[in-house]
């Protein structure tokens, strides 16, 4: 995504319109992949300030990711807006601008952080998703395994229940 800006250098307070749609690798956070069903889209306007330029718009993606319950494919869509300030010169550890070289924009890293951000940390195939059984790992919204009916507690909790003086299947009211 590559936006020529030498017209806006001729005028400061100058801007233009831009749009892409172009297709982004798929992108990696905290090992899940996230996989675009389509182009990414694009759109907004970039402003010459004098000193730097301004970007503003929205970014348009559907794409594929796993859902955290069941791990099962699904299909999910982002529609975000995004600022983006580019500078001349290398970008300062602490600076939210992106360097500017020569007279073309690069917008691809600015748009691919805004994604990453802007992902759900877990993604859900329904709301009402039941995940995976912890027994037996069956697909719980495909199948009734059982499992969940038995009432088997994990060894490392036998010391609990003797401390508390509970036993299986009975609440203690105080």
């Amino acid at each position: 995504m590559r936006l020529d800006i030498s017209r806006l250098l001729k005028e400061p307070g100058s801007s233009m319109p831009f749009e892409f749609r172009e297709t982004l690798e798929n992108l990696n956070l905290g090992g899940e992949r996230m996989d675009f069903d389509e182009p990414v889209h694009v759109q907004g306007v970039c402003q010459y300030t004098g000193k730097s330029f301004l970007t503003e718009g929205s970014i348009k993606a559907r794409y594929t990711a796993t859902c955290s319950r069941c791990t099962a494919d699904m299909h999910a869509s982002l529609d975000i807006p995004f600022q983006a300030v580019y500078t001349r010169g290398a970008r300062d550890e602490g600076s939210e601008s992106y360097p500017l070289e020569g007279n073309v924009i690069e917008l691809t890293s600015a748009v691919a952080d805004e994604l990453l951000l802007n992902i759900p940390m877990r993604h859900l195939c329904s709301p009402d998703c039941q995940g995976l059984c912890p027994v037996c790992g069956a697909d719980r919204n495909r199948t009734q395994c059982g499992c969940g009916d038995r009432n088997e507690y994990d060894d490392s909790f036998a010391r609990l229940l003797k401390i508390t003086g509970e036993s299986e299947g009975t609440d203690k009211e105080e």
